[in-house]
Order: structure tokens, then sequence, then C-alpha cells
């Protein structure tokens, strides 16, 4: 019921904001008025037709429809300005006269269907992007952990010997929540324990496929930016530091050796950074990192945390699950 009420009241504040042109405005100001060259970042994961979306093991903050992300490109080419990554990491060459603010397009773990449903939506808007990629994932099936986790559920016989403090019948994203927060190492004994074989199972799911390395070298070839997204998807700050920076330097050495291109972008898995993490990535040679905090990036900023605005099929539709100009609008302003 509070959720449903929550959605409500952003739709009633989206269509305020938006219909009054208050948001167009505050825009308007920013590049015209302060010639602020501010760069509106957008983080994506899953970009599904609706067949794949009933079908995918992925949660729905991280699910786009393919008809909808259409649509955000529609209007985001009429309002704003794509930038590729060059423009980004040397902003002073960024015209700041004109009235259309900068957009950036990346995409986070390194999905088949960022491939097959993204990839020709960007090439028919002449749409730039940068792929961050899990390395150690190519080539696989199934998706990430909390994939196989969602799809096979949790036995009773395994929920009896979870902590007390997720209650006596936890769901899966409960679950999920509290394996996030732990070394990889530990994630995984806790996972073998819960779903059995099941938990290294990366060899089954056509739903939930990863990118294979010639899908990858495709995009390369056609000016898709590839970037890193550690090997393994650790949530770093959890990590030792010998763990950090093995993630680092091998997922950059895999997609170096593959492409024959210099790695230059990097996204920290979940957003989750820490100094340490942080400078681990500086030494890793990385010239720049996304973060998932919300908000737009000024050129003055720190380019080893620059914040995203994510986007899914929840913030960018409105009532009936059809896409709004308004609640894009209104999530594009970096309203959570």
């Amino acid at each position: 019921m509070q959720a449903r009420l929550r959605q409500t009241a952003r739709l009633v504040v989206a269509a305020t904001l938006h219909y009054s042109g208050a948001l167009a405005l505050w825009r308007i100001f920013l590049r015209g008025v302060l010639r602020r060259r501010d760069v509106c970042v957008l983080g994506l994961h899953r970009v599904l037709s609706e067949e794949e979306r009933r079908r995918s093991n992925s949660a729905p903050a991280m699910v786009v429809s393919e008809t909808t992300f259409e649509k955000v490109l529609e209007y985001l080419h009429h309002h704003f300005r794509f930038i590729l990554l060059d423009a980004l990491l040397l902003p002073d060459g960024m015209d700041a006269t004109g009235k259309k603010p900068f957009c950036a397009i990346t995409f986070d773990d390194g999905w088949r269907d960022t491939y097959s449903n993204a990839f020709p939506l960007l090439k028919k808007y002449g749409t730039p992007a940068t792929v961050l990629v899990t390395t150690g994932a190519v080539g696989t099936k199934g998706g990430f952990w909390i994939e196989r986790l969602r799809r096979s559920g949790i036995p009773a016989e395994a929920k009896e010997a979870l902590p007390r403090e997720l209650g006596p019948e936890p769901d899966v994203s409960v679950v999920v929540e509290w394996l996030k927060h732990m070394p990889i190492e530990q994630r995984e004994r806790h996972l073998r324990r819960i779903l059995g074989p099941e938990a290294g199972d990366g060899k089954s799911g056509e739903n939930d496929a990863m990118l294979t390395w010639s899908q990858v070298a495709e995009m390369s070839r056609e000016g898709v930016e590839i970037g890193a997204h550690t090997v393994n998807h650790p949530l770093l700050v959890y990590e030792d530091n010998e763990t950090v920076e093995r993630e680092l330097e091998e997922s950059k050495r895999a997609i170096e050796e593959r492409l024959r291109k210099p790695v230059r972008a990097f996204a920290y898995p979940n957003g989750d950074w820490d100094e340490r993490v942080r400078s681990g990535v500086v030494r890793a040679g990385y010239l720049c990192a996304f973060t998932t905090r919300t908000g737009w990036f000024r050129p003055e900023g720190d380019f080893h945390t620059i914040p995203r605005i994510l986007l899914h099929e929840g913030n960018v539709t409105g009532p009936g699950r059809k896409f709004s100009v308004a609640m894009l609008d209104l999530t594009l302003a970096g309203w959570r």
C-alpha cells in the first residue's frame, strides 16, 4: 500500500513539474545563465522484450523494456546532446553555450541483451555508449548469483539455517541484501548451503545470458566504449586489498588483450566504493569510474566517483506501464 501511495505521489509531482515547464526551465537556467557543463550520465543494466522480461530472473530495478528504451532515446536526442567518453574526460572542449545539456549513457555488467536489443537502437539513433563488462561472466548463461537465487528460490530447510535477524520467512530480496554485504568467499559458502550445486551454475539459463567476446569486439569496432566492471562482480568495499587489486587489474587486462585498446572506464559493482577502493582504481590506470550515487556530473568534480542517473522501467513509466515523459523528466532531475 505504501509503495503504491509513493508511486502515485511521484506521478503527481512528475506531471506538475514537467507540464508546468519547471524542469525544462531549470535545465535552461543551468546552461544558458550559469553556463554549467554538467553531464547527465545514465546507467542501465538490461533492455528486454516483453517476452524476455517474463522469462528473466533479474530484479525489476535492473530492467527497462525494449519499447520504453527506444522512447527514452527519442526523448533524449530531442532534449539533450549525447557525448562520447572522450568529451567527458576532456570537458574543456565541450561547448557551454548551447541550450541542450550533455548526456552520456552507460550499461553495466555485460548482458547479452545489451548487444541484441540495446545495441541496434543505439546504432539507429547514433547514440554513443559505454559498456562496462564483468570479464569473468563473459560467455556464461544464467546471470549472476542473484539471478540464480531468484530462479531457484530458498528451500525451507535453508531458511532455517539463515540468521534470525532476517526473520522467520525471509523472501529472496531480503536474503539478497544480506548476501551482498560480505566478501565473495563468505557469500559463496552461504550460497552453496542454500542452493547446493546450483550456487556455481553459470552454464544454464539462456534467459539471463551474458555477452560473448565476439559480441564485445563487434560493439567496440562499431564505436562503443568498452570498460571494466571487475572479474567476478564482488562488492569491493568488503574485499581485502589483494582481491581488490586482482579484480581491478585482471578485468582491465582481459579486455585490453582481447580488443587491443586501452580500457579507460570502470564501474563499481553495486556502486559501492570507499577511498581505499577508489585509490585502487586510480592505481590500476582507469581514467574514470562510475558510481550509482544519484546526480549529474560536474567536470570540476572527481572523475573516479562519477554519479549517474539509473534508469529502469519503474522510474520512466506511468499508469499502465506506459512510457511517461513526465516520469523520465523527473528521474533525469535526480528525483529518487
